[in-house]
């Protein structure tokens, strides 16, 4: 299959995920006993879209409300996680997202390459992860509980529903 690309968007895409990833202001908050009290993943997707000239998210809507936003909108797509990785590698914003109690887990999917995930026992999509306890570009399967296996992905096609 031939994946149209935009090579200025996908430099542009890999690197907002590298440096969104490497944002010192966006590790977890701890308590005095190193308790996690505060978490950046909504930020960390809505910076990256924003680095791409997208502005889909209010600046304070949390993980959970980004995933019903993605379930509810037709500019958002729900996919399978080879083709969210297709999407990225294009240069397009996919999101992997697991609503959770409490509180969900958001992250843009990176466009690179699958990768194999022992846990998971298949191929899975690198993620940029602004998570409780890793940032960074990681595989799908350490920024998301796997008890509970893949989470969700999203591809945005924009407000006509269109990929192209």
């Amino acid at each position: 299959m031939e994946i149209p690309m935009d090579i200025e968007k996908l430099t542009l895409l890999k690197r907002a995920c590298d440096l969104i990833v490497s944002d010192p202001h966006l590790k977890s908050e701890l308590d005095e006993k190193g308790n996690i009290t505060k978490t950046f993943c909504n930020v960390g997707v809505r910076l990256i879209c924003e680095a791409l000239g997208l502005s889909l998210w209010p600046p304070n809507m949390l993980a959970n409300d980004m995933h019903d936003l993605m379930v509810e909108n037709p500019s958002w797509v729900k996919c399978e996680g080879f083709e969210a990785s297709l999407h990225a590698k294009s240069g397009k914003i996919a999101i992997a997202s697991r609503k959770g109690d409490g509180h969900g887990h958001v992250c843009v999917v990176y466009p690179g390459d699958l990768v194999e995930s022992p846990s998971l026992a298949k191929l899975v999509p690198l993620v940029a992860n602004v998570g409780a306890k890793v940032n960074g570009v990681v595989a799908v399967s350490k920024a998301f509980a796997v008890k509970d296996g893949e989470p969700s992905y999203f591809k945005y096609v924009g407000p006509s529903g269109h990929t192209g």
